[in-house]
């Protein structure tokens, strides 16, 4: 039983280093301006967790992939797919932090604000 537990810690601390990498992949294609690289590498991170997300996620994320036109080459649609972007990675943020695949921050007690 208690091998169990320790695979199934191996395995998810490997999970969330995988994540971590592929966020902050994510982060240096957007500070690059790489939309397309960055929606991609979101979409990624979304298949990493796929499992633990409610039907109505899923089908919200995949509307937003659905209406994301990803071979920009003006520069009005270069912008529209940086809102998409954006708002993709708002949305994946939001459903991570719910599902518990984000750290959360650590609790000063020292401080009173």
């Amino acid at each position: 039983m208690e091998d169990t537990k320790k695979v199934a810690f191996n395995l998810s601390h490997l999970m969330m280093g995988e994540l971590q990498g592929l966020i902050h992949l994510s982060n240096k294609c957007y500070l690059r301006c790489d939309w397309k690289g960055c929606f991609h590498t979101l979409r990624c991170i979304k298949r990493n967790v796929i499992q633990s997300l409610t039907k109505e996620e899923r089908k919200q994320l995949k509307q937003l992939e659905d209406t994301t036109f990803l071979m920009a080459r003006t520069q009005r649609e270069k912008n529209e797919l940086r809102k998409k972007t954006e708002e993709y990675n708002e949305m994946l943020m939001d459903v991570l932090e719910a599902h518990g695949f984000l750290v959360k921050e650590r609790e000063d007690h020292k401080k009173m604000f």
